[in-house]
């Protein structure tokens, strides 16, 4: 009797045996067949385990982080100050990103669900966080919001005064500026600053909130020359958000905008809106 070790027992090594070729077939039918349901069992346990954890998916492309900023004044926005600040920032730290323009509201949606990597630079009074996101500390800017009209014949001194006229907001912000502001007052809700000077334009709403940067943009986006601001009604500070899956991003993130706002480079980029930078760092 002879034994061979070829994935399976050969019991008789003569020719035409029949216990060599039933044995043998069986043995090796056996072999495989548990493999296979062992690889099944495998994927099925992975299946069962995704479900359960609903991993984040980080919207990576082309190596890139997915940076969504808010889109104010319809398709032509560009905010050239922002991408110029976080292009340099990241660029520090050695990650590469791209930007997505989009409504404030959709964005927070899709930074929650992990379909995109950040947020540019959101009021911290305006956004709903929840464990899906991670705040880089260090301000990256102090706003304040103003009733914008195109009729400089308005008397609004206060948020009460808001009662007296037709206002609209961004999209998904119209429930924080209520509590916010104290106005019981129902706002129209725009999906960008440009619907807003179109209404204003026919009438359909007196104002609409924005701070004095998106504000003076959204005027331009719609061809507006003359643009009138109301005392400001709130201020807040504006942060950089990532997802919770690039939190190791955070602190690294930090001491960039640190650095960045005292070595002058983020003077730099800001340009012409340098003095939202938090006074601390600015450089009178």
């Amino acid at each position: 009797m002879k034994i061979e070790s070829v994935g399976y027992i050969v019991l008789n090594n003569k020719k035409g045996s029949g216990l060599q070729g039933k044995r043998g077939v069986f043995l090796k039918f056996r072999s495989w067949f548990l493999r296979c349901v062992w690889a099944a069992f495998m994927a099925l346990l992975f299946f069962l385990f995704s479900m359960v954890v609903q991993f984040p998916y980080p919207a990576f492309a082309g190596g890139q982080l997915v940076i969504g900023i808010p889109m104010w004044g319809g398709e032509r926005t560009n905010m050239p100050e922002l991408e110029c600040f976080l292009n340099e920032a990241y660029s520090r730290i050695g990650v590469d990103i791209s930007f997505k323009y989009a409504p404030g509201l959709r964005l927070s949606r899709e930074l929650s669900k992990g379909k995109i990597d950040g947020l540019g630079a959101m009021l911290a009074s305006l956004v709903e966080e929840d464990a899906n996101f991670a705040k880089v500390p260090v301000k990256m800017g102090t706003a304040q919001i103003f009733a914008v009209s195109i009729d400089n014949n308005l008397l609004i001194e206060s948020a009460k005064d808001l009662q007296n006229y037709k206002v609209a907001c961004i999209r998904g912000n119209a429930d924080r500026f209520a509590k916010i502001l104290g106005s019981d007052n129902w706002f129209y809700e725009v999906a960008d600053l440009t619907q807003a000077f179109k209404m204003m334009s026919k009438r359909r709403v007196d104002v609409v909130l924005a701070d004095q940067y998106t504000g003076k943009i959204g005027a331009d986006f719609s061809n507006v020359e003359h643009v009138y601001f109301s005392p400001p009604l709130l201020s807040s500070t504006a942060h950089h958000y990532l997802s919770s899956v690039h939190s190791d991003l955070v602190p690294r993130l930090a001491k960039v905008f640190k650095d960045m706002f005292k070595d002058g480079s983020g003077q730099q980029c800001y340009g012409k809106y340098s003095h939202f930078i938090p006074k601390k760092y600015r450089k009178e």
